[in-house]
């Protein structure tokens, strides 16, 4: 069993974006659930989005053709994480346009284009499970976590050195994640075409 689990698609950039987003969703977001008191629809948010993310982490890792209990599981966290990420988008959209909202700025614009994007993804991502895609399928679910759950957490890892978000900063997290999930997508298994297996 322990070995069937270590046996995943690991590579460098997975470990990489796995354990920033980790590092933001725990640390930085969940850690607010219990220290601040937050608004309610902030609270789900951060709730919703580390869901989708440990979702993520955890479907590209194991992916169903490592045997019939990933396949089921792999299934039941993906179709899981669709209404996540709805609710996710929803709630983090009011909190940052409505309830702490200071302004128009790079980074509220920045958050709220990569939330939408994620929300595309992860549609084209249940199209193509159900068509049997396999291939577009891949490709999507690394945009849904590379692009909608990395992309986050990525422009607040200044905030470990004491930096407060530097629009610089916001500004090349976008193409330094996409290049880390073209890294990632170069160690994935080469899979066929069809399966109409995936969903």
């Amino acid at each position: 069993m322990l070995k069937s689990l270590l046996n995943g698609n690991f590579s460098p950039p997975w470990l990489l974006a796995s354990s920033i987003t980790v590092w933001f969703t725990a640390f930085r977001g969940l850690k607010l659930l219990l220290t601040t008191k937050v608004t309610p629809f902030y609270g789900v948010h951060l709730l919703c989005a580390a869901a989708v993310s440990y979702i993520c982490i955890w479907n590209l890792y194991h992916t169903p053709s490592h045997g019939k209990t990933y396949r089921k599981l792999h299934k039941v966290l993906g179709q899981m994480s669709i209404g996540l990420c709805a609710v996710s988008f929803l709630t983090g959209f009011i909190t940052g346009w409505y309830e702490n909202y200071h302004g128009i700025n790079g980074f509220l614009i920045g958050i709220t284009a990569g939330g939408l994007g994620q929300l595309y993804a992860i549609s084209m991502m249940w199209k193509a499970a159900k068509s049997g895609n396999i291939e577009a399928h891949k490709r999507t679910a690394h945009a849904v976590f590379y692009q909608g759950c990395f992309i986050p957490a990525l422009m607040r890892l200044p905030s470990v050195f004491g930096y407060d978000f530097p629009w610089i900063w916001n500004l090349l997290s976008f193409p330094m994640a996409l290049l880390i999930e073209r890294w990632a997508l170069s160690y994935y298994p080469n899979l066929p075409q069809k399966d109409t297996k995936i969903a």
